[in-house]
C-alpha cells in the first residue's frame, strides 16, 4: 500500500523557499548522521542548496513552503549515527520514511559496511516521533531501532500508514496505541516482540478502517478469550499474515469475524502436534489465498473444509508434515471437488505413492506443486489438466525411461504447460524431442541418470527459455539446436559429452546463459560458435578439451559478466578478445596453456566491479600492477603456478578476501604481506616464492584469517607472538623457511587450527604440551626437521582427530608416551569420515558471497620415499618420530592404533623387543624401526601384515629366525641387515637347524605324495639301521669268538690297507 512517492526530491512548481527554522532543523538532522553513500550530499548552507525543497529526498507544500515530505529511503544505500529530535520542528510533516537506514552509534559503524545481519546493538526508539501530529504515513521499518513501545503513538490520530517491521529489539508491551489511530489502514510490526502484548487481538479489532494486518514472527501469545471473537471490527480487513508465531488453531475461530472481507490468510508455521481444529475455516467465505504451510498433525477433515470455500484460488502446504495423519489415501477424494482451486502447493511432506487421478478433476489448476516428496509412477493423470501451467515434481522418486515419461505426459496438457520441473529423481535414457510442448518455457531435468544423448535436431520451433540437463550422465555432441532460437539459458554442465560443439548455437540470438563446463567436449570453437550472441553474458566452458580460436582481430558482439574457461586452451598468446570485454565480474582462464607477458591493455580494462580473477596454473610471467587502486571490489584472487616476478603488489585491505599467490618469482622483504592486510581476508597463500627476511609484528590485523601459507620460501626469524591474534586460523603452513626460538604461546589461542606444519625450520625448545590441550581439531601436526628437545609430553595424546604426527629429525628424548592409543582417529573411522565425500584434508572458510574450503597439501615421507598429498592427504594415518634421540620399549599400547598406515621410529636409541601384537595392525603398509637397539626375535604375528609394502628392521639386535611369509621373504635382505644373531631368507645366513638343500615348502597339490615319500623314507631309514647293525655285529662277533678267521683276516685283508708314513 503505496500513499506517497517512494523517494521525493523536491516538489515542482512551488512558489515558496522551505521555512528557514525548517531547514535549520533538517541541517542539525544531518550533523547527527554518517552518510558513507552521498544519500544527503544535496543538503547543505551553501547558496545554491539553501532551498531545503530542492534536497534530495525533501518535499515540500507547493503553497505554503513546509517541509511535509522525508524520505530517506534507498535500496542498498544506508544512514548511520543518530536520529535528532530536530525533527520535531517539522509539525506539517506528513510522510516520513526512514526504512532500511540501520541507525547506529558512529563507534559501531564502519564505512562501506553492510549493516544488515548485523549484532550490534541500534539506538533507542525515537519516541519524539510521536508529536509529529500530522503524519500519515510513518515506515521505520528495518532500521535496527530498539527500546519499549506502549502508547507513544496515541496522537498520530491521522495515521494510515504504519510500518514498524523488521527490527527484532523493539518491545510491545501494549497495542493500546492503536485505539487512537482511527484512520489506520496498513499496519505491520513483523519480526517484533510482541509476547507481552496479551491486547493484541482486542486492539486491532478497534482499528475499523484496517485492510492490511502484518504480524509475522511477532512471538504471539495464545490468546483465547471468547467474548473478543464476535466483536465489532474492521469490515474491510483483507489482508492478515500471522505466521510463525506461537498460536494455535483456537485462536484463529476470531478471524470469522472477518468472513466477508478477508481475502488472503497465512498462518503458515503456529500450531503444536495437538492442534487440529480447523472449523473456523468454514466461515471465510471471500477467502482467495491461502497459507497452512509449516504446521504439523492437521487433522483429516482439515480437507473437506476448503471444498466450503467457493472463491479460493490459492492453497499452500509447503513443509507440511502428513506422515502421521494418514492423508496418502485420501487425499484424491480430498481434492476431487476444488474445482475453483489455481494453485496447490504440497511440497515438502512425506507423500507417496503414484500421482492421484483426482488432480485430472482440478480443472482450474495452473500451479502444482509436489517437490520433495516421495512419489512414484508416470504423469499420465496431468494429461487432460488443459489450464495447467507450471508443474513442480522436484525431488521425487519418479524413476523409468525420460522418453516414456514424456509420452505418459500427452493430451492438452501439451498445448498449456509452460515450466516443468523434474530435477533430482531418478530418470535415465535419453533427452527426447521436447519441441511437441508448444507452450512449454522452463524445463529442469537436472540431477538425474540420464544417461543418453541429446536428440540430433529439433522437430519445430520451441518457445523454450530455460533448458537445464545438468549433473547426468549424458554422452555425445552438443547438437543442432536451430529450432531452440527463443532460448535464454542452457546448462548442460556435469556429464559425460565428449563430442564437438555444433555451430548451430551461434544461431540463439537471446542466448544470455551458456554453461557446458565440467564435460570432456573437445574440437575448435570459433568466431561461428558466438556469432550472433550479443546478448550473452555467462560463458562457462570449465573443465573440458575445447580449443578456442579465433582471429586477432576479432570483437565479439557480447559483453560477459561471467568468464569461465579453466582448462580450454586458449594460448599461448594471452587472449585478445578480451580486450573489449569491459563488464566482467567473474574471469576464471585457469589452466588454459597461456604463456605470455599480461599486455597493459588488460590491467586497463574499465571492469572496476571484477570480484573474482583467476589466472592459475598457467605460464604468464611480468611484474604485476597495483590492484588496490584498479580493483576496488575485487573478492578472489588466484594467480599461483605462473612466473610473475617482482614484490608483492598492493591489495585492496577493504574487500579482498582470498589471495592466492603460491608457486611464482616473487622477491623481495618480508614485510609486503603487511601490504596485504586485511580485516576480511580469509586466504592468504604465498608459498613456494623468493620471498625473504623478518615478518613484522603486523599479524594483529589478520583476525579473520583461516589459511596462512607461506612455506617455502625464505623467510627468517621468530615466530611472532601476534600471530595469537588470528583465532579463526585452520590452516598454518610455515614449512622449508628459516624461522628460529620457540613456539610463541599465543599460538595456543588458535584453537581452531586443522593443519599445522612447521617444519624444516630452525626452531629449537621443548614440543608445548598445550598443543594437545588447545587444539582439539588437529588432523595434521609436523615439526620435522627442526632443534626441539625434551621429551614427547602425554598432552600430544589428547589429538583424537590426528592423522599425521610427524615429529622426526629434532633432538627428542625421552620415552614414546604409553597413551597413544587416544589418537582415536587412528584407532576408528569417526561418523564424519564414513561420510566424507572429499579424501583431502581441508580448511573450510565462509566470504561475503561463498562457502569454500582450502584444501591443505604437504609431502609426507613413507614408504622410504618422500611424496606429495593433497587431494588424499586425508586417508593418511602416520606416526613418524624417526632420528630423534628416544629411548626406552616400543610401548605395546601402539598396536592399538588399528588404522595406522605407516610407523617410522627409526635412527632412535630404542631397546626392548618388538610388540607381539605388532600383527594387529592389519591396514599398516611402512614400517621402519631400523638403526636403534631392538633385541629378540621377529614376532610370528608379523606375518600377518598383508598390506606391507615397505619394511626396515636393519642395524638393531634382532635374533632368530625370520618368520615366513610372502611379505617379509620379498623384501630385500638389506632391509634385515646388521642384526648378527638373525637368520632365515630373505638373508643368506641359515639358521642353525636349517638342511644344506633345503627343499621348498610342499603345496598342497603334492602333499599326499610327499607325505607317503616321507612315510617311506622312515621305514628305509630304520631298515638300513637295522641291516647295519646285524652285519657289523655279526662279522665282529666271528672274528672275536673263531681264532683262525681273525688269523686270516691279518694275513689276508691288512696287507691291502694303506698304512701312512710319518
Amino acid at each position: 500500500m503505496k500513499l506517497a512517492p517512494g523517494f521525493i526530491s523536491g516538489v515542482k512548481g512551488a512558489t515558496f523557499g522551505c521555512i528557514e527554522r525548517e531547514r535549520q532543523a533538517l541541517l542539525k538532522f544531518k550533523e547527527d548522521l554518517i552518510d558513507n553513500f552521498g544519500l544527503l550530499s544535496t543538503w547543505g548552507s551553501e547558496e545554491e542548496k539553501r532551498d531545503c525543497c530542492k534536497w534530495r529526498g525533501v518535499g515540500c507544500n507547493n503553497r505554503t513552503g513546509h517541509v511535509t515530505h522525508l524520505d530517506l529511503h534507498r535500496e542498498n544505500e544506508y544512514l548511520a549515527g543518530k536520529i535528532s529530535n530536530s525533527l520535531l520542528e517539522l509539525q506539517h510533516l506528513s510522510y516520513m520514511s526512514l526504512r532500511g537506514s540501520y541507525f547506529r552509534y558512529p563507534s559501531l559503524v564502519n564505512p562501506g559496511s553492510d549493516f544488515q545481519g548485523s549484532s550490534f546493538e541500534g539506538i533507542p526508539f525515537p519516541y519524539f516521533i510521536g508529536s509529529l501530529e500530522s503524519l500519515r504515513y510513518l515506515d521505520l521499518s528495518s532500521m535496527n531501532i530498539m527500546g519499549t513501545l506502549s502508547n507513544q503513538f496515541w496522537n498520530l490520530s491521522r495515521l494510515q500508514y504504519l510500518n514498524l517491521s523488521d527490527n527484532y529489539n523493539i518491545n510491545f508491551k501494549s497495542l493500546d496505541f492503536l485505539n487512537n489511530l482511527f484512520f489506520l489502514e496498513y499496519l505491520d510490526i513483523s519480526r517484533n516482540n510482541l509476547n507481552q502484548a496479551i491486547d493484541w487481538m482486542e486492539m486491532v479489532n478497534k482499528v475499523p478502517f484496517l485492510k492490511v494486518l502484518q504480524l509475522s514472527g511477532c512471538q504471539l501469545s495464545n490468546i483465547n478469550p471468547p467474548s473478543l471473537f464476535f466483536m465489532n471490527s474492521s469490515k474491510f480487513l483483507a489482508v492478515i499474515d500471522l505466521s510463525n508465531n506461537y498460536l494455535v488453531s483456537s485462536t484463529f475461530n476470531w478471524l470469522s469475524n472477518f468472513s466477508n472481507s478477508l481475502v488472503d490468510l497465512d498462518v503458515s508455521g503456529n500450531w503444536d502436534n495437538s492442534s487440529k481444529n480447523l472449523d473456523w475455516l468454514s466461515y471465510l467465505f471471500s477467502l482467495e489465498h491461502l497459507d497452512l504451510s509449516r504446521n504439523k498433525n492437521l487433522s483429516i477433515d482439515w480437507l473437506q473444509l476448503p471444498n466450503r470455500l467457493p472463491r479460493l484460488h490459492e492453497l499452500f502446504l509447503v513443509d507440511l508434515d502428513l506422515s502421521f495423519n494418514h492423508l496418502q489415501g485420501s487425499i484424491p477424494d480430498a481434492f476431487t471437488n476444488m474445482t475453483s482451486l489455481r494453485t496447490l502447493d504440497l511440497s515438502c511432506n512425506q507423500l507417496q505413492g503414484s500421482n492421484p487421478e483426482a488432480f485430472a478433476n482440478m480443472i482450474s489448476l495452473r500451479t502444482l506443486h509436489l517437490s520433495s516428496n516421495q512419489l512414484q509412477g508416470d504423469l499420465s493423470s496431468f494429461g487432460q489438466m488443459c489450464s495447467l501451467n507450471k508443474l513442480y515434481i522436484s525431488e521425487n522418486s519418479l524413476t523409468g525411461e525420460l522418453s516414456r515419461l514424456f509420452q505418459d505426459l500427452h493430451g492438452c496438457v501439451e498445448n498449456s504447460l509452460e515450466i516443468l520441473q523434474l530435477d533430482e529423481n531418478q530418470l535415465h535414457g535419453s533427452v527426447p524431442d521436447i519441441t511437441r510442448f508448444t507452450s512449454m518455457r522452463e524445463l529442469v531435468l537436472s540431477r538425474n541418470q540420464l544417461n543418453g544423448s541429446l536428440p540430433k535436431r529439433f522437430s519445430q520451433r520451441s518457445k523454450l527459455v530455460l533448458l537445464y540437463l545438468d549433473d547426468n550422465q549424458l554422452t555425445g555432441s552438443v547438437t543442432d539446436v536451430t529450432m531452440l532460437s527463443s532460448l535464454r539459458e542452457l546448462v548442460i554442465a556435469n556429464n559425460r559429452l565428449d563430442g564437438n560443439v555444433s555451430e548451430s548455437i551461434g544461431g540463439l540470438s537471446q542466448l544470455e546463459k551458456l554453461d557446458a563446463g565440467r564435460n570432456s567436449l573437445q574440437g575448435v570453437m570459433s568466431e561461428a560458435h558466438f556469432s550472433n550472441l550479443s546478448k550473452l553474458t555467462v560463458l562457462d566452458l570449465t573443465d573440458n578439451s575445447l580449443a578456442l580460436k579465433f582471429e586477432s582481430n576479432w570483437a565479439p558482439t557480447f559483453q560477459l559478466d561471467d568468464i569461465f574457461l579453466s582448462s580450454c586452451n586458449l594460448g599461448p598468446p594471452f587472449p585478445q578478445w578480451l580486450r573489449n570485454q569491459n563488464n566482467f565480474i567473474k574471469l576464471d582462464i585457469s589452466g588454459s596453456g597461456i604463456s605470455d607477458t599480461i599486455p597493459n591493455w588488460f590491467w586497463n580494462l574499465s571492469n572496476s566491479k571484477l570480484q573474482l580473477l583467476n589466472l592459475s596454473h598457467n605460464r604468464m610471467c611480468g611484474i604485476l600492477p597495483d590492484f588496490s587502486s584498479k580493483y576496488s571490489n575485487l573478492l578472489h584472487i588466484d594467480l599461483s603456478f605462473n612466473q610473475f616476478e617482482g614484490r608483492l603488489p598492493l591489495f585492496s585491505s577493504d574487500t579482498t578476501s582470498t589471495l592466492f599467490l603460491s608457486n611464482n618469482k616473487f622477491s623481495g622483504p618480508a614485510s609486503c604481506p603487511c601490504n596485504i592486510g586485511s580485516g576480511i581476508l580469509k586466504v592468504l597463500d604465498l608459498s613456494n616464492n623468493l620471498l625473504r627476511g623478518w615478518i613484522p609484528d603486523c599479524l594483529m590485523n589478520f583476525t579473520s584469517l583461516s589459511v596462512l601459507n607461506l612455506a617455502s620460501n625464505n623467510f627468517s626469524g621468530k615466530i611472532l607472538s601476534s600471530i595469537g591474534s588470528m583465532v579463526y586460523l585452520k590452516t598454518l603452513s610455515l614449512h622449508n623457511n628459516s624461522f628460529v626460538g620457540e613456539l610463541p604461546l599465543s599460538l595456543r589461542n588458535c584453537s581452531s587450527l586443522a593443519f599445522l606444519d612447521l617444519s624444516s625450520n630452525k626452531l629449537r625448545g621443548e614440543i608445548p604440551g598445550w598443543i594437545g590441550e588447545s587444539m582439539p581439531s588437529l588432523k595434521v601436526l609436523s615439526l620435522r626437521s627442526n632443534g626441539f628437545n625434551g621429551s614427547i609430553l602425554p598432552n600430544l595424546c589428547h589429538l583424537s582427530n590426528i592423522l599425521i604426527l610427524d615429529l622426526s629429525l629434532n633432538n627428542i628424548t625421552g620415552i614414546i608416551p604409553k597413551c597413544l592409543n587416544n589418537l582415536t582417529s587412528m584407532v576408528q573411522k569417526t561418523e564424519s569420515e564414513y561420510s566424507l565425500a572429499n579424501n583431502a584434508v581441508l580448511s573450510p572458510y565462509f566470504t561475503s558471497d561463498s562457502y569454500d574450503a582450502y584444501q591443505n597439501k604437504m609431502r609426507v615421507g613413507w614408504k622410504g620415499r618422500e611424496d606429495g598429498y593433497e587431494s588424499t592427504l586425508g586417508l593418511l594415518r602416520i606416526i613418524n618420530l624417526a632420528r630423534n634421540k628416544l629411548i626406552g620399549e616400543i610401548p605395546e599400547e601402539i598396536t592399538g592404533l588399528l588404522l595406522l598406515l605407516a610407523l617410522n621410529l627409526s635412527g632412535n636409541t630404542l631397546s626392548g623387543e618388538i610388540p607381539q601384537k605388532i600383527g594387529q595392525l592389519k591396514q599398516l603398509e611402512s614400517l621402519d624401526l631400523s638403526g636403534n637397539q631392538l633385541s629378540g626375535v621377529i614376532p610370528i604375528t608379523m606375518a600377518d601384515l598383508n598390506f606391507l609394502a615397505f619394511l626396515n628392521l636393519s642395524n638393531n639386535h634382532l635374533s632368530g629366525r625370520i618368520p615366513s611369509s610372502t611379505q617379509l621373504q620379498g623384501f630385500n635382505a638389506s632391509q634385515f641387515t646388521g642384526n648378527l644373531a638373525l637368520c632365515g631368507k630373505p638373508l643368506l645366513q641359515k639358521c642353525p637347524r636349517d638342511e644344506t638343500n633345503q627343499s621348498p615348502p610342499p603345496n598342497d597339490d603334492n602333499r599326499g605324495k610327499e607325505v607317503v615319500a616321507d612315510e617311506f623314507m622312515k621305514w628305509f631309514c630304520t631298515a638300513m639301521g637295522i641291516g647295519f647293525s646285524v652285519f657289523f655285529w655279526g662279522v665282529s662277533g666271528a672274528l672275536l669268538l673263531k681264532l683262525s678267521w681273525r688269523h686270516a683276516y691279518f694275513v689276508r685283508i691288512l696287507p691291502f690297507v694303506a698304512i701312512p708314513h710319518h
